[in-house]
């Protein structure tokens, strides 16, 4: 529910999916913005040119990965602005059904 295909091959975020990459732009625009992977990419390319070790790039891209889940983490507040400004809160519209995996506090949106 996050986007539509389109004719042309092409994808049409729904409000949801602007929302999400909002929040992701607000909280770390690396992870909506190609430069990650680009450099990603560009380390594999050393890997088949025999200029960097497969271990070494796997151990960068991991540790990268993960601070920046933990940074995520600690700033996903963030987006319930986003959420609050684009969707109806849950106690207007129904009863909660939905637990966070890591909180498991009911979602509020």
């Amino acid at each position: 529910n996050y986007v539509e295909l389109i004719s042309g091959r092409k994808l049409k975020p729904s409000r949801l999916g602007l929302v999400l990459a909002q929040g992701y732009h607000l909280i770390d625009k690396t992870l909506v913005l190609p430069q990650v992977r680009s450099d990603i990419e560009g380390q594999c390319n050393k890997i088949a040119k025999g200029l960097a070790k497969k271990d070494d790039v796997v151990k960068k891209a991991i540790e990268l990965f993960s601070a920046k889940f933990n940074y995520f983490v600690e700033n996903v507040n963030k987006m319930d602005v986003l959420f609050g400004s684009s969707f109806a809160q849950l106690q207007d519209v129904g009863k909660p059904f939905t637990r966070c995996g890591l909180t498991r506090r009911y979602l509020q949106f």
